[in-house]
């Protein structure tokens, strides 16, 4: 649907489906706060680079695209850097740093490359292993489990992508009996 592609749904359940993110935000963040836009934002951010990397990835090799979008998030992020510069301390955080830059590399590659070799429908469900990542990260650096709102917003993120990847089969097996 997104990528010019249809999702196989006919039923018009696309966007109400579709709207999951800002459904589980109400839930994840009932009381708004201005921090929680730069959440929308950060959603926003991730489809669209999601959204890109599958359009170049019928087009362009996977090294090319990752150069477009470490391009383009360099001299984004760059716009803020005279403001907000802090060297790093010690070797550590440089090395860290340097980490997170080649793994996040590394990670949109593998990203862009599955993209190329299958349907985004298959592809997106193993974006639900970050959540599974983040609350394990958060219990092991801060000691914090998830609390009922945040599992509540996960339940709903994930039910409606397994309602994508699960719906178009049972929509095609009812319509050919």
């Amino acid at each position: 649907m997104y990528c010019g592609k249809e999702s196989g749904l006919e039923t018009g359940l696309q966007w109400p489906s579709g709207s999951r993110g800002l459904l589980s935000l109400c839930v994840l963040q009932p009381d708004y706060t201005p921090a929680a836009a730069l959440v929308v934002v950060s959603a926003m951010a991730q489809t669209s680079t999601q959204i890109l990397s599958r359009k170049l990835a019928s087009h362009d090799r996977p090294e090319t695209s990752n150069t477009y979008m470490a391009s383009i998030g360099f001299l984004v992020a760059s716009l803020a850097l005279p403001y907000n510069w802090v060297s790093p301390h010690d070797a550590f955080d440089a090395v860290a740093i340097a980490a997170l830059g080649v793994f996040g590399g590394l990670g949109h590659y593998c990203l862009v490359r599955a993209f190329e070799l299958a349907l985004a429908l298959f592809v997106s469900p193993f974006n639900y292993a970050q959540i599974v990542g983040a609350a394990a990260l958060g219990f092991s650096f801060f000691g914090q489990l998830p609390d009922a709102p945040t599992f509540l917003g996960t339940l709903v993120i994930i039910g409606s992508g397994m309602f994508f990847f699960f719906a178009p089969r049972t929509i095609s097996q009812s319509s050919d009996q």
